[in-house]
C-alpha cells in the first residue's frame, strides 16, 4: 500500500500485514507529492508525480533496504498531475 501525507514530499510504503510501520519511504521529491500509480504488470515498480514537475519511477524490490533514488525520472514545464 502507498500513500501521501498532504503537502508533503515523501510518499509511505505499507505492508497491510504490519500497517503502522513503514516499509519505505519515498523521500526524492523536493514539493508535496500529488499522485501515486503502482506499475501494472510489476510488483516492485511505482511512479510519484509532485508539484516539482517530476514524475519518478521506483524500483522496490530491495526493501526492506532504504530506498534512496528512484530509477527513472521525467522533468516537466510544469505540474505533473496524472
Amino acid at each position: 500500500l502507498a500513500t501521501i501525507l498532504t503537502d508533503s514530499p515523501r510518499t509511505v510504503i505499507l505492508d497491510i500485514r504490519v500497517p503502522s510501520l513503514p516499509v519505505a519511504v519515498l523521500g526524492a521529491h523536493t514539493a508535496c507529492v500529488n499522485m501515486v500509480a503502482w506499475a501494472p504488470h510489476s510488483s516492485c515498480h511505482i511512479c510519484t508525480c509532485s508539484d516539482d514537475h517530476q514524475a519518478l519511477i521506483w524500483d522496490l524490490k530491495a526493501m526492506p533496504r532504504p530506498i534512496d533514488d528512484p530509477i527513472l525520472a521525467y522533468n516537466a514545464e510544469d505540474h505533473v498531475n496524472q
